[in-house]
This record gives C-alpha cells, sequence and structure tokens, in this order.
C-alpha cells in the first residue's frame, strides 16, 4: 500500500485486478473448452477413419480367405469329377470287355440258328401210365 492509497481505493484496485484476472480465467477456460472440444472431434475423426481403415483391412482378408476356399472347393469339386469320370470310362471299358466276347457268341449262335432248318418237336405227356 503506498502512503497516499488509501485501504478503499487499495480494495477497490484488488477487486478490479481480481475481477480482470477473473475474465482472463473466464477467457482462457472458454478457450481451453473450446480447444477440448476441437481436440475430441479430431480424436473421433481419427479413431473413426482408423476403425474403418482396420475394418477394411478386416474385410479384404475376409474376403481373400472366402475367395481361397471357393477356389480349393472348386478345385476339389473338379478333381473328384475327373475321378468319377475317369471310373466311369474304366467301368465302361471293363464292361465291354467283359461282354464283348460273350455278346460275339451270343450274335454267332444267333447267326447260326438262323441258318438251321425250322425243327417242330412234338412232346405229348402221359399221365397216369
Amino acid at each position: 500500500m503506498s502512503p497516499r492509497e488509501s485501504a478503499e481505493a487499495r480494495a477497490e484496485r484488488i477487486a478490479a485486478e481480481l475481477r480482470a484476472a477473473t475474465a482472463e480465467a473466464a477467457g482462457t477456460l472458454k478457450d481451453l473448452v473450446a480447444v477440448i472440444a476441437s481436440a475430441r472431434k479430431s480424436v473421433d475423426e481419427y479413431a473413426a477413419r482408423e476403425i474403418e481403415r482396420v475394418m477394411n483391412l478386416h474385410l479384404v482378408k475376409c474376403q481373400e480367405s472366402v475367395d481361397q476356399w471357393y477356389r480349393d472347393m472348386v478345385e476339389n469339386v473338379n478333381a473328384v469329377r475327373a475321378r468319377v469320370d475317369e471310373a466311369e470310362a474304366n467301368l465302361s471299358t471293363q464292361l465291354d470287355k467283359t461282354f464283348q466276347v460273350p455278346l460275339e457268341q451270343a450274335h454267332k449262335f444267333q447267326a447260326l440258328l438262323e441258318t438251321m432248318p425250322h425243327i417242330e418237336v412234338h412232346t405229348k405227356v402221359l399221365r397216369d401210365l
């Protein structure tokens, strides 16, 4: 307190300084709230972008896995189909070989029967002899 300043003047000056400091603190607090809100928004946007990026990577990996599974299944089905076709061809060949000779013999026999004279044979069944 200077010798010329009275207690009332001093109280007024201190009150004015306190009001100025309070106003400055309020302005600083308002700025701080704005900075916090901006930081939150930036973090939320970053988090959203990062989550989207990670989800997209995961989706790509899942799609690649599904695509690979599909290709493997198509390959397996084609392999089984090829084995079935091969077995069918082998069976057909075996059946042809198995029945070729008897079929040829049957044709020869039929041709022979057609060239032979027709003979009728009658039989009489005698009952109660």
